[in-house]
């Protein structure tokens, strides 16, 4: 509970889900009851999200754990940062649009 997604949440996943552990100290993240793939998927990507990238070395690690479904889910929920950056540029036109008012 210290705002970051760190090596202690994966320490907490990877235990919990050895030992098929339940309850959120035990890294049930989603609280559905057990430590699954949901809870790694909560995990990687807000992770994904707070370093704006996955490198590839791990999105391989993580389709042979839980398969090919899972790392589609994880990249379609973390925007590449090219993307992120093409709508921050194209957001700061907007003002330039801004609609006039007509005087009559």
């Amino acid at each position: 509970m210290d705002g970051t997604i760190n090596a202690d949440d994966y320490a907490l996943l990877d235990r919990g889900f050895a030992m098929n552990r339940t309850d959120w100290s035990n890294g049930d993240f989603n609280y559905d009851g057990a430590v699954t793939s949901a809870d790694y998927l909560l995990a990687d990507t807000s992770y994904g999200k707070i370093n704006g990238l996955l490198a590839p070395g791990f999105l391989a690690q993580r389709q042979s754990e839980f398969g090919s479904g899972y790392v589609a889910a994880l990249t379609a929920a973390v925007p590449e940062p090219s993307s992120l950056f093409a709508c921050v540029f194209a957001a700061s036109f907007l003002p330039a649009f801004k609609r006039r008012r007509r005087t009559i």
